[in-house]
C-alpha cells in the first residue's frame, strides 16, 4: 500500500502516461529491493515453475532436529523463477511454523534447524505461488550440502549474535538476514572459506525486536536458524 501510495503521489506521473518500468522503479525505490527479476519473470515472459521437491528430517547428534528441502524446477519451456517460498513445518508436540525462503537458484537445498521432532511439511500452503504445478516428496536419502552445522549464540540476542558454523568442504559463502516476510534486511559475501569450524559476529542492535532468519548460503544449498531479537 506504501507503494501504490508513492507511486500515485508522484507528480511524475500523477494524471500523466506513464510504463511498466516506471511502477517498477517506484515499486523498488520505496521498498528497499529490487523488484524488476519478479516483473520480468511473471510479466514479461511466458509460462509458469514446475516443481519437483523433496524433503527429508534427520536428528542430530546432539539431539537437535534437521529438515532437508529442496527446491527443484523442471519445467523445460520457461527460464528458472527466482521467488520467496514458503514452507509449513509441522511439529510433535509444538505449534506448526512457517518459513519463507529466498531460492535464487534451481536445485537449491535448504537445511533447517529446530528443538523439536518435524512430523509434516506443507510447499507453498496458502497458494501464493500462481499458476504453479508442485510435487513434493520425501527423499530416499539426503542430499550432500557444505554445511554440516550452524549454531547462534546468543539466542534470543540484543546487541550482536554470534554466528558459529561448520563446513565440510571448502566454499563460497555469504550470510543472509531475512525478515518473516522473505525480504533481505541484511547480507554480506564472506568469500571462500576452507572446511572446517569457523564463526561471524553480527551487530545487530539496529533492527527492531521481533524473529528473523538468518542463513549460510553457498551456490546451491542454504542453512538457516531463526534468531529472536529481544529490546
Amino acid at each position: 500500500f506504501l507503494s501504490l501510495k508513492a507511486y500515485t503521489s508522484d507528480t511524475n506521473f500523477r494524471y500523466k502516461s506513464s510504463t511498466i518500468p516506471d511502477f517498477v522503479d517506484k515499486l523498488s525505490e520505496v521498498t528497499g529491493q529490487d523488484l524488476h527479476w519478479f516483473f520480468d519473470q511473471w510479466l514479461f515472459q511466458p509460462n509458469h515453475p514446475v516443481y519437483a521437491n523433496v524433503y527429508g528430517f534427520e536428528e542430530t547428534a546432539n539431539g537437535k532436529w534437521n529438515v532437508h528441502f529442496r527446491a527443484n524446477q523442471i519445467q523445460t519451456n520457461a527460464p528458472f523463477f527466482q521467488m520467496p517460498l514458503t514452507l509449513k513445518i509441522g511439529f510433535q508436540g509444538a505449534l506448526a511454523e512457517t518459513i519463507v525462503l529466498m531460492n535464487d537458484v534451481n536445485n537449491q537445498t535448504f537445511n533447517l534447524q529446530f528443538d523439536h521432532k518435524p512430523i509434516s511439511l506443507i510447499f507453498d500452503p496458502e497458494n501464493d505461488i500462481l499458476l504453479k504445478q508442485a510435487t513434493t516428496v520425501v527423499a530416499v536419502e539426503s542430499q550432500p550440502v557444505p554445511f554440516a552445522e550452524m549454531q547462534l549464540q546468543p539466542n534470543p540476542a540484543k546487541e550482536s549474535v554470534k554466528v558459529e558454523f561448520q563446513l565440510e568442504h571448502k566454499s563460497a559463502v555469504e550470510i543472509q538476514i531475512n525478515d518473516l516476510s522473505g525480504k533481505t534486511i541484511f547480507s554480506k559475501n564472506l568469500g571462500n572459506i576452507s572446511q572446517g569450524n569457523h564463526s561471524e559476529k553480527l551487530n545487530i542492535s539496529s533492527f527492531p525486536e521481533g524473529t528473523y532468519i538468518i542463513s549460510l548460503k553457498s551456490e546451491t544449498s542454504a542453512i538457516s536458524h531463526k534468531l529472536v531479537v529481544v529490546k
